[in-house]
């Protein structure tokens, strides 16, 4: 880890976390689409089978969640639009106020700090983001070599392909022997034929 010293096992597993979860994530939406797009559509008019029941109404509701969510926000922010003027009068009237410019600064120095902390934590978690997944990929490469080599190098694997190696080389000397033997034996039928024929 450059500049940052030796990290914590439980950073490493958080980032370890962090990266897996994406990569995975990121693999797993890309199926799932890909599933999707084969099966037919859930807004096909069929109807349901067995009766509806509380389960239904909270999964139908859920799943409408993002689309009403989008639709309550755009409503809102033009619902805002008259309440922001509003606003900016009551601020003018507010500045004028005995105290007004001592309780801005702070307020201006509170949303100051509150900016930095957020980007700097914004920051942070977009390096911990990378290197969870640089952690992941890495660890995931790793284990899968590690596996390989293992199953490779384990000694019941290597009797077993001995074992089939050795099978297979014992039927393919029984086959050739029988067949050297089919085909002695026609040779001998011919050659006693010809030479039958010829006296």
């Amino acid at each position: 880890m450059t500049g940052e010293g030796r990290v914590s096992g439980a950073r490493l597993l958080f980032r370890f976390g962090v990266g897996a979860t994406e990569l995975a994530g990121e693999r797993l939406i890309a199926a799932l689409q890909a599933l999707d797009a084969l099966l037919p559509g859930v807004d096909d008019t069929r109807a349901p089978n067995g009766a509806l029941g509380l389960r239904d109404a909270l999964l139908g509701a859920l799943s409408a969640l993002p689309g009403w969510a989008r639709d309550a926000m755009a409503r809102g922010q033009v619902a805002v639009l008259p309440a922001r003027d509003r606003i900016a009068q009551g601020r003018r009237l507010v500045s004028r106020l005995p105290g007004a410019r001592r309780a801005r600064r702070r307020y201006d120095n509170a949303i100051a700090r509150a900016r930095a902390q957020l980007g700097g934590w914004a920051l942070a978690g977009r390096r911990e983001r990378q290197a969870g997944r640089d952690l992941a990929v890495t660890a995931i490469d790793f284990a899968a070599h590690e596996l390989v080599t293992s199953v490779a190098e384990s000694p019941e694997l290597k009797r077993v392909i001995a074992e089939q190696s050795e099978s297979l080389g014992r039927s393919a000397m029984t086959e050739l022997r029988e067949g050297a033997a089919r085909g002695d034996s026609i040779a001998e039928r011919a050659a006693r034929r010809l030479l039958g024929r010829s006296r």
